[in-house]
This record gives C-alpha cells, structure tokens and sequence, in this order.
C-alpha cells in the first residue's frame, strides 16, 4: 500500500459513520441519489477530494 494510504483510509471511515459530516459535505437530497447517480457521484468525489486536500480546493485532479 501507499505510504499514508492508512491514515487517508481512516479520515474516509470516519467521514462515512459521522452522518452528519456526510450530510454537510456532500449536500444532496435524496432525490438527486435516485434521479441523478452522476451528480450524486461526483460530490462524492469532491468530499473526497475535501478529505485528501484539507480544504475547499478541488482544482487538483486526484481523482
């Protein structure tokens, strides 16, 4: 594995069982899950990308 894989693996699992910061980043209803899966995939990719990054830059294409 990666060097730090670990610890960016850790920040996903805490960021999946914290509901509420799931919620918050990734700000989108339920009716966007089930209508629009590729909206739904990409703020997935950017609470992602929040995580790796540490902040709200999304220009690097790390995914």
């Amino acid at each position: 594995m990666p060097k730090g894989s670990a610890a960016v693996f850790n920040k996903i699992r805490q960021l999946l069982t914290d509901k509420m910061t799931y919620f918050r980043l990734t700000n989108i209803s339920n009716k966007t899950i089930v209508n629009n899966g590729t909206e739904y995939l990409r703020k997935f990719k950017q609470t992602i990308k929040y995580l790796l990054l540490g902040n709200n830059d999304y220009s690097c294409n790390i995914i």
